[in-house]
């Protein structure tokens, strides 16, 4: 999994993150191979704006995970336009996690939140620092996450499921 946190770019992994199948999220593009890598497998999303970009872009990825929100899922996958695979998370995941986290959660913990319930152990996890700098494509600050509580949830599926956080 490769987030979009700023300190992605203060170690260059991206040999390291090409070895593997990639998960990247909403609007990141790839600007420094040599920190993010060249891969890109899945992307990562709900937003209505980052369907936009790629209606008008040709997509690098193959596979859209699509993370519900309770609101206006059916509206956001009408705006799909460009040739993917779309895979659905289950919306009742994304249900629980914000029942749990008392706020909603990002769109990178549902997707290891899904990782987690399909058993999956051989994680690696680039360019995640729970909002310590900021996204590196986002000039706005999302204030929605608890980031903290984040970090401590991502915390306990790493250690039980022996994954890989890269600092």
């Amino acid at each position: 999994m490769v987030g979009n946190a700023e300190s992605i770019f203060q170690k260059e992994r991206g040999e390291l993150i090409d070895r593997f199948t990639t998960i990247r999220f909403n609007r990141a593009d790839i600007i420094n191979e040599r920190c993010q890598g060249s891969r890109w497998d899945f992307l990562v999303s709900s937003e209505v704006n980052t369907f936009e970009k790629y209606n008008n872009e040709n997509p690098k990825f193959h596979t859209l995970v699509f993370t519900p929100t309770k609101r206006e899922m059916q509206y956001k996958i009408g705006k799909i336009k460009f040739d993917t695979n779309i895979i659905k998370l289950p919306i009742e995941q994304s249900i629980e996690l914000e029942r749990l986290l008392s706020s909603p959660p990002s769109t990178g913990l549902q997707m290891l939140y899904f990782l987690d319930s399909i058993k999956n152990g051989n994680v690696e996890i680039f360019g995640f620092d729970f909002k310590e700098t900021r996204t590196f494509y986002e000039t706005r600050n999302k204030g929605q996450h608890d980031f903290a509580a984040e970090r401590d949830f991502v915390m306990r599926m790493v250690k039980k499921n022996g994954w890989t956080l890269h600092k």
